[in-house]
Protein backbone atom coordinates (compact mmCIF):
# COMPACT_ATOMS: atom_id res chain seq x y z
CA UNK A 1 0.00 0.00 0.00
CA UNK A 2 1.19 3.52 -0.76
CA UNK A 3 0.18 6.02 1.93
CA UNK A 4 0.05 9.79 1.40
CA UNK A 5 1.23 11.47 4.62
CA UNK A 6 0.82 15.18 5.35
CA UNK A 7 2.94 16.73 8.09
CA UNK A 8 5.60 14.10 7.38
CA UNK A 9 8.41 16.19 8.87
CA UNK A 10 6.61 16.81 12.17
CA UNK A 11 7.21 14.88 15.38
CA UNK A 12 4.37 12.38 14.90
CA UNK A 13 4.75 12.46 11.13
CA UNK A 14 8.35 11.22 11.26
CA UNK A 15 7.33 8.37 13.55
CA UNK A 16 4.48 7.42 11.23
CA UNK A 17 6.66 7.41 8.11
CA UNK A 18 9.13 5.14 9.91
CA UNK A 19 6.32 2.81 11.05
CA UNK A 20 4.82 2.60 7.56
CA UNK A 21 8.17 1.83 5.95
CA UNK A 22 8.95 -0.73 8.63
CA UNK A 23 5.64 -2.46 7.85
CA UNK A 24 6.52 -2.61 4.16
CA UNK A 25 4.33 0.24 2.93
CA UNK A 26 5.39 2.90 0.45
CA UNK A 27 5.02 6.57 1.39
CA UNK A 28 4.33 9.86 -0.36
CA UNK A 29 5.54 12.33 2.27
CA UNK A 30 4.41 15.97 2.18
CA UNK A 31 6.29 18.55 4.25
CA UNK A 32 6.76 22.31 4.11
CA UNK A 33 10.49 21.76 3.80
CA UNK A 34 12.59 18.67 3.22
CA UNK A 35 14.45 17.79 6.40
CA UNK A 36 14.92 14.05 5.94
CA UNK A 37 15.68 13.18 2.30
CA UNK A 38 14.79 9.58 1.35
CA UNK A 39 17.72 7.20 1.52
CA UNK A 40 18.95 5.58 -1.67
CA UNK A 41 16.74 2.66 -2.64
CA UNK A 42 13.77 3.73 -0.53
CA UNK A 43 10.33 3.87 -2.10
CA UNK A 44 9.43 7.02 -0.21
CA UNK A 45 8.66 10.06 -2.32
CA UNK A 46 9.41 13.41 -0.70
CA UNK A 47 7.07 16.24 -1.72
CA UNK A 48 7.84 19.77 -0.56
CA UNK A 49 4.80 22.01 -0.40
CA UNK A 50 1.98 23.52 1.61
CA UNK A 51 -1.00 21.43 2.68
CA UNK A 52 -3.24 24.17 1.26
CA UNK A 53 -1.71 23.92 -2.23
CA UNK A 54 -3.87 22.06 -4.76
CA UNK A 55 -0.81 21.27 -6.90
CA UNK A 56 1.14 19.84 -3.94
CA UNK A 57 -1.84 17.76 -2.85
CA UNK A 58 -2.43 16.36 -6.34
CA UNK A 59 1.22 15.28 -6.40
CA UNK A 60 0.89 13.85 -2.90
CA UNK A 61 -2.09 11.70 -3.86
CA UNK A 62 -0.57 10.41 -7.08
CA UNK A 63 -0.63 6.63 -6.80
CA UNK A 64 -1.80 6.72 -3.18
CA UNK A 65 -4.02 4.01 -1.71
CA UNK A 66 -4.66 5.76 1.63
CA UNK A 67 -4.18 9.11 3.38
CA UNK A 68 -2.81 10.00 6.82
CA UNK A 69 -3.42 13.68 7.57
CA UNK A 70 -1.15 15.04 10.31
CA UNK A 71 -0.21 18.50 9.03
CA UNK A 72 -1.26 21.16 11.55
CA UNK A 73 -0.63 24.56 13.05
CA UNK A 74 0.46 23.43 16.52
CA UNK A 75 2.88 24.48 19.30
CA UNK A 76 2.69 28.06 18.01
CA UNK A 77 1.14 31.13 19.63
CA UNK A 78 -2.41 31.99 18.51
CA UNK A 79 -2.78 35.35 20.24
CA UNK A 80 -4.12 37.98 17.90
CA UNK A 81 -6.46 37.86 14.93
CA UNK A 82 -3.74 37.15 12.36
CA UNK A 83 -2.38 34.11 14.21
CA UNK A 84 -5.91 32.76 14.78
CA UNK A 85 -6.71 33.12 11.07
CA UNK A 86 -3.52 31.29 10.11
CA UNK A 87 -4.28 28.51 12.59
CA UNK A 88 -7.72 27.97 11.07
CA UNK A 89 -6.40 28.36 7.54
CA UNK A 90 -3.87 25.56 8.03
CA UNK A 91 -5.90 23.21 10.23
CA UNK A 92 -9.33 23.63 8.66
CA UNK A 93 -8.45 25.09 5.26
CA UNK A 94 -5.71 22.52 4.68
CA UNK A 95 -8.08 19.70 5.61
CA UNK A 96 -10.73 20.97 3.21
CA UNK A 97 -8.13 21.28 0.47
CA UNK A 98 -7.04 17.67 1.06
CA UNK A 99 -10.65 16.44 0.92
CA UNK A 100 -11.15 18.31 -2.36
CA UNK A 101 -7.96 16.80 -3.78
CA UNK A 102 -9.18 13.32 -2.79
CA UNK A 103 -12.54 14.07 -4.41
CA UNK A 104 -10.83 14.96 -7.69
CA UNK A 105 -9.39 11.45 -7.79
CA UNK A 106 -12.90 10.01 -7.81
CA UNK A 107 -12.04 7.22 -5.38
CA UNK A 108 -12.91 6.83 -1.70
CA UNK A 109 -9.42 6.52 -0.25
CA UNK A 110 -9.17 5.41 3.39
CA UNK A 111 -8.14 8.44 5.45
CA UNK A 112 -7.03 8.93 9.03
CA UNK A 113 -7.19 12.46 10.41
CA UNK A 114 -5.09 13.09 13.53
CA UNK A 115 -6.95 15.51 15.80
CA UNK A 116 -6.46 16.08 19.55
CA UNK A 117 -8.11 15.37 22.91
CA UNK A 118 -8.08 19.16 23.40
CA UNK A 119 -11.45 19.19 21.62
CA UNK A 120 -12.94 18.07 24.97
CA UNK A 121 -11.97 21.36 26.62
CA UNK A 122 -9.54 22.81 29.14
CA UNK A 123 -10.29 20.15 31.76
CA UNK A 124 -11.98 16.78 31.40
CA UNK A 125 -11.87 13.40 33.12
CA UNK A 126 -12.28 10.03 31.44
CA UNK A 127 -13.81 11.62 28.33
CA UNK A 128 -15.04 9.02 25.84
CA UNK A 129 -15.48 9.46 22.12
CA UNK A 130 -19.14 10.33 22.76
CA UNK A 131 -18.43 12.95 25.45
CA UNK A 132 -19.39 16.58 24.73
CA UNK A 133 -16.73 18.72 23.08
CA UNK A 134 -15.82 22.18 24.38
CA UNK A 135 -12.61 23.41 22.69
CA UNK A 136 -10.97 26.21 24.69
CA UNK A 137 -8.24 27.36 22.27
CA UNK A 138 -8.12 28.36 18.59
CA UNK A 139 -6.04 25.23 17.94
CA UNK A 140 -8.67 22.94 19.47
CA UNK A 141 -11.52 24.84 17.77
CA UNK A 142 -9.85 24.51 14.38
CA UNK A 143 -9.20 20.80 14.92
CA UNK A 144 -12.83 20.15 15.86
CA UNK A 145 -13.99 22.05 12.76
CA UNK A 146 -11.60 19.97 10.64
CA UNK A 147 -13.01 16.79 12.22
CA UNK A 148 -16.48 17.85 11.10
CA UNK A 149 -15.21 18.43 7.55
CA UNK A 150 -13.56 14.99 7.45
CA UNK A 151 -16.53 13.10 8.89
CA UNK A 152 -18.93 15.06 6.70
CA UNK A 153 -16.99 14.02 3.61
CA UNK A 154 -16.84 10.44 4.86
CA UNK A 155 -20.63 10.29 5.08
CA UNK A 156 -20.86 10.81 1.33
CA UNK A 157 -17.98 8.44 0.61
CA UNK A 158 -15.18 10.88 -0.20
CA UNK A 159 -12.98 9.95 1.54
CA UNK A 160 -13.57 6.92 3.80
CA UNK A 161 -12.27 8.44 7.01
CA UNK A 162 -11.53 8.00 10.70
CA UNK A 163 -10.53 10.54 13.31
CA UNK A 164 -7.90 9.79 15.97
CA UNK A 165 -7.70 12.03 19.04
CA UNK A 166 -4.29 11.52 20.68
CA UNK A 167 -3.59 12.62 24.24
CA UNK A 168 -0.30 14.26 25.28
CA UNK A 169 2.34 12.79 22.98
CA UNK A 170 5.50 11.63 24.71
CA UNK A 171 8.75 10.09 23.53
CA UNK A 172 12.31 11.19 22.77
CA UNK A 173 12.27 14.81 21.58
CA UNK A 174 8.56 15.28 22.28
CA UNK A 175 7.58 18.95 21.91
CA UNK A 176 5.38 21.08 24.16
CA UNK A 177 5.05 20.77 27.93
CA UNK A 178 6.85 17.42 28.05
CA UNK A 179 9.88 19.02 26.41
CA UNK A 180 9.66 21.83 28.97
CA UNK A 181 9.74 19.34 31.88
CA UNK A 182 12.74 17.53 30.39
CA UNK A 183 14.57 20.83 29.90
CA UNK A 184 13.84 22.04 33.43
CA UNK A 185 14.96 18.72 34.90
CA UNK A 186 18.24 18.88 32.95
CA UNK A 187 18.87 22.44 34.14
CA UNK A 188 18.57 21.53 37.79
CA UNK A 189 15.00 21.87 39.09
CA UNK A 190 11.39 21.62 37.96
CA UNK A 191 8.87 24.15 39.33
CA UNK A 192 5.57 22.42 40.08
CA UNK A 193 2.42 23.56 41.85
CA UNK A 194 2.57 22.85 45.57
CA UNK A 195 -1.03 21.63 45.45
CA UNK A 196 -0.10 19.08 42.81
CA UNK A 197 -1.47 18.89 39.31
CA UNK A 198 -4.25 17.15 37.48
CA UNK A 199 -3.59 13.82 35.83
CA UNK A 200 -3.02 13.70 32.08
CA UNK A 201 -3.60 10.95 29.58
CA UNK A 202 -0.55 10.38 27.38
CA UNK A 203 0.61 8.21 24.50
CA UNK A 204 4.05 7.32 23.18
CA UNK A 205 4.65 8.69 19.68
CA UNK A 206 5.48 5.23 18.31
CA UNK A 207 2.23 3.81 19.72
CA UNK A 208 0.31 6.64 18.08
CA UNK A 209 2.01 5.77 14.79
CA UNK A 210 1.05 2.12 15.22
CA UNK A 211 -2.57 3.13 15.87
CA UNK A 212 -2.62 5.23 12.68
CA UNK A 213 -1.25 2.33 10.62
CA UNK A 214 -3.83 -0.02 12.08
CA UNK A 215 -6.68 2.46 11.50
CA UNK A 216 -5.61 2.85 7.87
CA UNK A 217 -5.67 -0.89 7.29
CA UNK A 218 -8.97 -1.75 9.00
CA UNK A 219 -11.32 -3.40 6.50
CA UNK A 220 -14.32 -1.34 5.34
CA UNK A 221 -17.18 -1.52 7.80
CA UNK A 222 -14.99 -2.39 10.78
CA UNK A 223 -14.20 -0.09 13.70
CA UNK A 224 -15.67 3.30 14.48
CA UNK A 225 -15.36 6.84 13.17
CA UNK A 226 -13.54 8.36 16.19
CA UNK A 227 -10.95 6.91 18.56
CA UNK A 228 -9.26 8.41 21.60
CA UNK A 229 -5.58 7.39 21.58
CA UNK A 230 -3.95 7.12 25.02
CA UNK A 231 -2.25 4.70 27.37
CA UNK A 232 -3.18 3.71 30.88
CA UNK A 233 -2.86 4.91 33.55
CA UNK A 234 -3.01 8.73 33.37
CA UNK A 235 -0.04 10.50 34.92
CA UNK A 236 0.49 13.76 36.82
CA UNK A 237 3.23 16.29 36.13
CA UNK A 238 4.95 15.31 39.40
CA UNK A 239 4.90 11.65 38.38
CA UNK A 240 6.30 12.62 34.97
CA UNK A 241 9.25 14.35 36.63
CA UNK A 242 9.80 11.42 39.01
CA UNK A 243 9.84 8.95 36.10
CA UNK A 244 12.24 11.10 34.06
CA UNK A 245 14.56 11.36 37.07
CA UNK A 246 14.36 7.65 37.85
CA UNK A 247 15.29 6.83 34.26
CA UNK A 248 18.25 9.21 34.50
CA UNK A 249 19.37 7.58 37.74
CA UNK A 250 18.97 10.66 39.92
CA UNK A 251 16.62 12.04 42.51
CA UNK A 252 13.82 14.25 41.17
CA UNK A 253 14.59 17.94 41.58
CA UNK A 254 11.24 19.60 42.25
CA UNK A 255 10.60 23.12 43.53
CA UNK A 256 7.12 23.43 45.02
CA UNK A 257 5.56 26.71 43.89
CA UNK A 258 2.68 28.04 46.06
CA UNK A 259 -0.49 28.41 44.01
CA UNK A 260 -0.84 32.19 44.65
CA UNK A 261 2.73 32.73 43.40
CA UNK A 262 2.01 30.54 40.37
CA UNK A 263 -1.13 32.56 39.67
CA UNK A 264 0.87 35.79 39.78
CA UNK A 265 3.55 34.34 37.52
CA UNK A 266 0.81 33.21 35.16
CA UNK A 267 -0.70 36.70 34.98
CA UNK A 268 2.70 38.25 34.32
CA UNK A 269 3.47 35.56 31.75
CA UNK A 270 0.17 36.09 29.96
CA UNK A 271 0.80 39.85 29.85
CA UNK A 272 4.32 39.34 28.48
CA UNK A 273 3.01 36.94 25.82
CA UNK A 274 0.34 39.46 24.81
CA UNK A 275 2.72 42.42 24.66
CA UNK A 276 5.28 40.42 22.67
CA UNK A 277 2.68 39.30 20.14
CA UNK A 278 3.26 35.69 21.12
CA UNK A 279 7.05 35.77 20.82
CA UNK A 280 7.33 35.05 24.55
CA UNK A 281 5.59 31.77 25.49
CA UNK A 282 2.41 32.09 27.55
CA UNK A 283 3.37 30.81 31.01
CA UNK A 284 -0.25 31.02 32.15
CA UNK A 285 -1.24 28.51 29.48
CA UNK A 286 1.52 26.10 30.53
CA UNK A 287 0.48 26.36 34.20
CA UNK A 288 -3.17 25.80 33.33
CA UNK A 289 -2.31 22.67 31.37
CA UNK A 290 -0.29 21.29 34.27
CA UNK A 291 -3.03 22.12 36.78
CA UNK A 292 -6.18 20.81 35.09
CA UNK A 293 -7.05 17.11 34.78
CA UNK A 294 -7.20 16.02 31.14
CA UNK A 295 -7.90 12.30 30.90
CA UNK A 296 -9.70 10.15 28.36
CA UNK A 297 -11.07 6.65 28.04
CA UNK A 298 -9.18 5.05 25.15
CA UNK A 299 -10.28 1.48 25.76
CA UNK A 300 -11.99 1.29 22.35
CA UNK A 301 -8.70 1.91 20.54
CA UNK A 302 -6.83 -0.66 22.62
CA UNK A 303 -9.59 -3.20 22.02
CA UNK A 304 -10.47 -2.57 18.37
CA UNK A 305 -7.15 -1.42 16.91
CA UNK A 306 -5.14 -4.03 18.78
CA UNK A 307 -2.27 -1.71 19.68
CA UNK A 308 -0.30 -2.19 22.91
CA UNK A 309 -0.01 1.24 24.46
CA UNK A 310 3.01 1.29 26.76
CA UNK A 311 2.33 2.86 30.20
CA UNK A 312 3.40 6.54 30.33
CA UNK A 313 5.67 5.92 33.31
CA UNK A 314 7.59 3.27 31.39
CA UNK A 315 7.96 5.58 28.38
CA UNK A 316 9.12 8.52 30.50
CA UNK A 317 11.72 6.45 32.32
CA UNK A 318 13.12 5.48 28.92
CA UNK A 319 13.18 9.17 27.96
CA UNK A 320 15.10 9.91 31.16
CA UNK A 321 17.66 7.23 30.36
CA UNK A 322 18.05 8.60 26.85
CA UNK A 323 18.50 12.19 28.06
CA UNK A 324 21.08 11.07 30.62
CA UNK A 325 22.97 9.14 27.95
CA UNK A 326 22.99 12.13 25.60
CA UNK A 327 24.37 14.37 28.36
CA UNK A 328 26.98 11.82 29.28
Amino acid sequence: MRVAVTGASGYAGRALVAALESAGHDVNALARRETNPPAAGTRRRAIVGDVRSAAALDTLLDGADAIAHLAAWVHRPTRGAAARRECFDVNLGGTRALIEAASRRGAALPMVFVSTVAVYGARFERASESSPTAPATPYAESKLAAEAAVLGAARVGVPRARVLRPAVIIGPGAPGNVERLVRWQARGAVPLLASGGGAKSAVHVDDLAAAIVRALTLPPGEGRAIYNIAAEPPITAREMVECLARGAGRAPRIVAVPDPLADLAGLLGAAAAWLSGGTIPDLARALALLRAPCTVDASAAARELGVRFRPPGEALEAMGRGAAGAQG
